[in-house]
């Protein structure tokens, strides 16, 4: 027998104990369109072999089974993004409502005669973590509470904590606001500083509100310049500035001259996208009553 039938006899071989002992691979094909190919014998067995040495055709010679049973990469992404999904409620800092569940449980077991400044402490807090969720509703409910036991509570009650709960509470309108016309009703106009022409709101009570408590604010405060700037925000979004903000609060008062450099255009096009997000500031804002309400 010549060398040439030797090694396909020897091909032939390896293939049927291939097949004996691999079934349900893929390497099959594999290994028969090498068998069956264009090239000479040799080097269909040099494949072959190749084959059986680095890869095994497929399948892996430790762990037969391998191959049916470990999930596809997809698979396991979808399996780790909803373990991160379960988690998040109680882990993550932001998106979750552990901390509102937690403080919800304090609440709840005040007694009936508990003193008005625990009672303004945790409704404090369980109105900045229901804007921090988007319960803007809800937020303010809570929040209204603890404004209402300001008097109970005075001598109690840090300027600090009041002051916060102030801002949050305008803070709150001005989630509103944007959600009802900056979100609904979007332009290009509500994007540019000073907000004008479509920008301004066509529901304005939430704008509104947020000045009533920002002056409220301010009146304490006046040196607290994030109540300041959101002062002149809401006054552009009700078409009021600059002429009707106190010359003490305004801010920017050349910024209608700085725009007149840029011409207009439409960098906002209509489309039919639509999101509800949260709003930036939200999170300082929890972050400032919690630390007010635990010192």
């Amino acid at each position: 027998m010549n060398t040439g039938h030797r090694a396909g006899r020897i091909a032939a071989d390896l293939l049927n104990a291939a097949k004996s002992t691999r079934s349900g691979r893929r390497w099959n094909n594999r290994c028969v369109t090498v068998m069956t190919g264009s090239l000479s014998t040799h080097r269909r067995l040099i494949l072959l072999l190749l084959a059986f040495s680095v890869s095994g055709c497929g399948g892996s010679a430790d762990n037969p089974s391998a191959s049916r049973t470990e999930p596809s990469g997809h698979v396991r992404m979808l399996r780790l993004l909803d373990d991160i999904r379960q988690a998040t409620a109680d882990e993550h800092p932001y998106l979750g409502d552990a901390s509102l569940r937690k403080v919800e449980g304090a609440f709840y077991m005040l007694s009936p005669d508990a003193p008005a400044i625990d009672r303004f402490r945790l409704l404090a807090m369980l109105g900045a973590h229901e804007m921090r969720l988007g319960r803007n509703k809800r937020a303010l409910e809570h929040l209204g509470k603890a404004y209402d036991l300001i008097p109970q509570a005075k001598g109690q009650i840090t300027d600090q904590l009041v002051n916060s709960v102030l801002f949050t509470i305008a803070l709150t309108h001005l989630r509103i606001a944007e959600t009802e016309n900056c979100v609904q009703c979007r332009n290009g106009d509500s994007c540019i500083l000073p907000i004008r022409g479509g920008g301004i709101h066509t529901k304005q009570s939430g704008s509104r509100n947020a000045i009533h408590y920002l002056k409220m604010l301010l009146k304490r405060n006046p040196r607290h310049l994030t109540g300041r700037w959101l002062f002149n925000i809401a006054s552009m979004t009700l078409g009021t500035y600059p002429d009707h903000v106190p010359k003490k609060y305004l801010i920017l008062h050349g910024l209608s001259s700085l725009r007149k450099r840029f011409p207009d255009s439409k960098i906002f096009p209509p489309t039919s996208v639509s999101t509800l997000s949260v709003f930036p500031a939200e999170r300082s804002s929890m972050i400032s009553i919690t630390t007010a309400a635990s010192t």
